[in-house]
C-alpha cells in the first residue's frame, strides 16, 4: 500500500498487508476516534486519510503513524499533545484518548494472534548488516552531504487549515495551494485565510532563512505570508511570476535566530492560486536553490564484502528527516564491482528490531547489476523510536548472493548464484503481449502515472512494477493482486459483467506470460 501522488510515481510506499484481525482491532479502537472526532473533517479525504470512509484506506494511513513499541510516541498522539492539532476538547485529554485507543488496538491484535511486538534482528534465516552509528552522529558527519544547519520540509507532512489544501500537480506531485476560485488578495490577519503548518527540528542554533520552490502563474497567483513559530508579524512573500514553471525563491526579509529544538513554519494565504512544492529552511548563506539535490539527507554505507565475497561491495541508502516524528528511507542500492547480486526481501531494522509496518522493501526480488544498482525505486517513512540521538539502523535480507546471470534465480542459490533463471528479455516480450495489453486497454486513465504504474507508456517500467510489487502470482494466478482487484474489489471497471471480462483477460494473460517466460 502507498502514499500515492496522482500524476507522478509515488515516492512513498507502505506495505503492511493487514490481516482481518488487524483491521478489526483498528476498526474497534483507533478508527472510532479518527472517524468520531474532529479528524474526520479533513482526514477523510485529505492525506493522510486515517479517517477515510474506507476502513482499509484509513488503516494503511494510520499504521505509519502508530509506534507499537512506544505508543506514547505515536504521531497520532503527539500531534494532539505537542502541537494542539485539531483537538476536539482539551488537547491533553484528547491525546490520552488516542493513546488509550492505540493501546487497546495493540491488545486486541495480540489477542487475535497478530503480535505488534517488534521482532529482534539477527534471524539465522536472514543475512544482516552491521548497525549504523546513532543518526545524530551520522547527520552531523561532515563527510555526509546533509548539512546540519539545513532542513528540507515535506509539504506532504503539512497540517492545513482550509481553504489551504494539499493537492496533486500532474508534474510535481503533492503541492500546497489555495485552489483558485476568486482571485482574492487577503491581508495577513484575515480570519478566513488558508494556512499550512510545517513542523521541523533544528540541530544547530543560527539565523535561518526560507527558500521555497514555487509556481506563480501571474500577478493574481503570487502571494503568501510566512513566519516562524508564533512571531507577531508575518513576512510578505510575493514570488516572481514564472508562468507554468516552478523555481527556487528566497523569502525576503525573513531571517530569524532559531534555537535547537522544535519549530513551526507557518505559510498563510495571500493570493489564491499560488503553488508551493517544497521548502528549505537553512542557515547556509551560500544556498541558492541550484544545489538543492545535495539536501536529500545522509547516505549510510554498509560493508557487504565479506557476505558477498566481493571486495568493496556495499549497501548504500539515504536517510532524511521526514518530519519531527519520522525518517524517510530512500534510494537503497548495492555496489558490487565486477559482479551481479541477487537480493530478496530487504528488511529495515530500527535499533536491531524489525517492525512489521516498516515493510516497504520486503517485496524486493531482483538482480542488481552495474547498470541498475537500485534495490528499489520506492521510498518509505518509518517512525522514530528512541530519538535521533539514539536511533540506529541496520538491514537484513532473506537472500543476498552473487549470481552469474541477470535473471532472477528461481531455485537453488548460495553465494555464486545457481538454479534456473528467467530471461528478462523474454519476460518483457511475453508480458507485452499478455498482461500489459490488458492494462493498456483498460487502466491507462490512472495507472500510466499513478502507482502502481502497470499501464505505463514505458513497458519496462510497467513490467518491473508488476513483478516487484508483485501484482501477479504465477504459482496461483487466481491469487494475483491485479486479478483480484478487478474480480473481487470491482476496481474501476464499471458493471459486474465488464469487471468479470477484464479480470478473465488478466487471468489469461498471467497464465500466458508465465508459460512463455518460464516462471
Amino acid at each position: 500500500m502507498a502514499y500515492t501522488n496522482c500524476g507522478k510515481k509515488s515516492d512513498l510506499q507502505f506495505t503492511s498487508g493487514a490481516s482481518a484481525g488487524e483491521l478489526e482491532a483498528f476498526e474497534r479502537t483507533v478508527y472510532q476516534v479518527t472517524r468520531g472526532r474532529s479528524c474526520v473533517g479533513c482526514h477523510s479525504t485529505s492525506s493522510p486519510m486515517h479517517a477515510s470512509e474506507d476502513v482499509k484506506v484509513a488503516y494503511e494511513a494510520a499504521t505509519s503513524k502508530i509506534n507499537f513499541a512506544d505508543p506514547a510516541s505515536s504521531r497520532l498522539v503527539l500531534k494532539l499533545k505537542d502541537e494542539n492539532h485539531n483537538c476536539w476538547s482539551d488537547c491533553n485529554a484528547d491525546a490520552q484518548e488516542m493513546l488509550d485507543a492505540i493501546i487497546s488496538m495493540q491488545e486486541l491484535m495480540e489477542e487475535s494472534g497478530t503480535s505488534t511486538t517488534p521482532i529482534p534482528g539477527g534471524n539465522p534465516m536472514y543475512i544482516g548488516t552491521a548497525q549504523s552509528r546513532d543518526l545524530q552522529t551520522e547527520f552531523n558527519d561532515t563527510s555526509n552531504p546533509q548539512k546540519s544547519n539545513t532542513v528540507r520540509l515535506n509539504v506532504e507532512a503539512a497540517m492545513v487549515t482550509p481553504p489551504m489544501a494539499l493537492v496533486d500537480d500532474p508534474m510535481k506531485g503533492k503541492i500546497l495551494t489555495v485552489p483558485q476560485t476568486k482571485n482574492t488578495t487577503l491581508t495577513a490577519a484575515d480570519p478566513n485565510a488558508g494556512i499550512a503548518y510545517l513542523n521541523f527540528d533544528v540541530r544547530v542554533q543560527a539565523n535561518y532563512r526560507v527558500w521555497m520552490y514555487v509556481n506563480a502563474a501571474n500577478t493574481n497567483d503570487n502571494g503568501f505570508f510566512v513566519r516562524f513559530d508564533n512571531t507577531v508579524n508575518a513576512t510578505t512573500f510575493d514570488p516572481t511570476v514564472n508562468g507554468a514553471d516552478y523555481g527556487w525563491m528566497l523569502v525576503p526579509n525573513l531571517s530569524q535566530n532559531l534555537a535547537v529544538g522544535r519549530h513551526t513554519l507557518q505559510i498563510r494565504e495571500k493570493k489564491d492560486g499560488t503553488k508551493l512544492n517544497s521548502v528549505i529552511v537553512t542557515a547556509d548563506t551560500t544556498f541558492n536553490g541550484l544545489d538543492v539535490g545535495s539536501f536529500v539527507g545522509v547516505t549510510l554505507s554498509y560493508d557487504l564484502s565479506t557476505i558477498l565475497r566481493t571486495p568493496n561491495a556495499k549497501l548504500m541508502i539515504d536517510v532524511a528527516d521526514y518530519d519531527p516524528y519520522s525518517y524517510k528511507i530512500l534510494n537503497p542500492r548495492i555496489i558490487a564491482p565486477g559482479t551481479n547480486v541477487y537480493v530478496k526481501n530487504m528488511r529495515i531494522l530500527m535499533n536491531k528490531y524489525y517492525r512489521t509496518q516498516d515493510s516497504a522493501f520486503t517485496t524486493v526480488d531482483k538482480v542488481i547489476t552495474a547498470v541498475d544498482p537500485n534495490v528499489s525505486v520506492f521510498s518509505t517513512v518509518i517512525n522514530k523510536d528512541k530519538g535521533i540521538t539514539m536511533d540506529k539502523l541496520s538491514f537484513e535480507f532473506e537472500r543476498l548472493e552473487t549470481t552469474s546471470g541477470t535473471g532472477i534465480p528461481t531455485t537453488g542459490g548460495g553465494s555464486g548464484g545457481g538454479g534456473t533463471t528467467v530471461d528478462p528479455a523474454l519476460s518483457l516480450a511475453s508480458y507485452r503481449t499478455s498482461v500489459y495489453a490488458v492494462s493498456r486497454q483498460y487502466c491507462i486513465s490512472c495507472h500510466t502515472v499513478q502507482f502502481p504504474e502497470h499501464a505505463s507508456a514505458n513497458a519496462q517500467i510497467a513490467h518491473d512494477v508488476v513483478i516487484d510489487e508483485p501484482l501477479v502470482n504465477f504459482d496461483s494466478p487466481i491469487n494475483s493482486r491485479i486479478y483480484k482487484k478487478v474480480k473481487i474489489n470491482r476496481h474501476n471497471c464499471g458493471s459486474n459483467a465488464n469487471c468479470d471480462m477484464i479480470a478473465d483477460r488478466f487471468l489469461q494473460g498471467i497464465n500466458a506470460w508465465g508459460t512463455a517466460a518460464g516462471y
